[in-house]
């Protein structure tokens, strides 16, 4: 199961991984490399925009040590998402009741996902979880879940909502694979790196994790509307 949990310790990671790891990702164990470049061909066979010999370097290139910088999107803040947002920028939230601050998010999160195009929105769940995972989006029930420890910061709410919305239409878009860009998706996710946290703190692969595509593109996506809560 795919689940995407924010970590927020980047301060206190060790740096125990090689930068070079991920060379040696495969789809499939004991894959050869020619092997490897059919597997992907195959899978993106219906792709025209798919069909390099190179295909396996360039999903590789393209997925992982990533930076925000590099990220662009057309996303137009329509009446209601900029409605949306100024509930959560003008509300005096900690006088709202969950049940209130639930529909705020759930109006963000149909807003911000019409306006990705996702043909399913996702629910929204409050859950109990550790201190320092905000919240996370699961593809197979298709619900992103906060975390109630930080229901009362309007601003990381917002940032966490739209970051797991984009892990949503990443996931959509990854099953439509129409584009170079749903490979990408496709491909990160075929090869997700999952930091592994250390029993005396701090998390194994946490670099390798955070500038994989999908984590920076979420990243750089959610900033687009916190900076305009500012």
């Amino acid at each position: 199961m795919l689940s995407f949990h924010e970590i927020h310790s980047a301060e206190d990671v060790r740096e125990t991984f090689s930068i070079d790891a991920y060379k040696n990702i495969k789809s499939v164990e004991n894959l050869s490399r020619e092997d490897a470049i059919n597997f992907w061909k195959s899978e993106f066979k219906q792709n025209r925009e798919i069909q390099e010999e190179n295909i396996f370097d360039d999903l590789i290139s393209e997925t992982f040590n990533r930076s925000e910088d590099e990220m662009d999107f057309e996303f137009e803040f329509d009446d209601k998402i900029l409605t949306s947002l100024n509930e959560f920028k003008t509300l005096e939230w900690s006088k709202i009741s969950e049940k209130d601050k639930i529909q705020i998010m759930k109006n963000l999160v149909d807003s911000v996902g019409n306006g990705l195009g996702l043909k399913n929105i996702p629910k929204i769940n409050i859950c109990e979880d550790v201190e320092n995972s905000q919240g996370g989006y699961n593809p197979l029930t298709n619900i992103i879940s906060i975390n109630r420890l930080y229901c009362d910061n309007p601003i990381e709410l917002v940032d966490t909502l739209t970051h797991e919305l984009r892990h949503a239409y990443q996931n959509e878009r990854a099953e439509i694979l129409e584009t170079w860009q749903d490979a990408i998706y496709k491909f990160n996710f075929d090869n997700y790196i999952t930091p592994i946290q250390l029993p005396k703190g701090g998390y194994l692969c946490f670099m390798d994790y955070y500038n994989q595509y999908v984590e920076v593109e979420a990243r750089a996506f959610a900033n687009l509307f916190t900076e305009a809560m500012r």
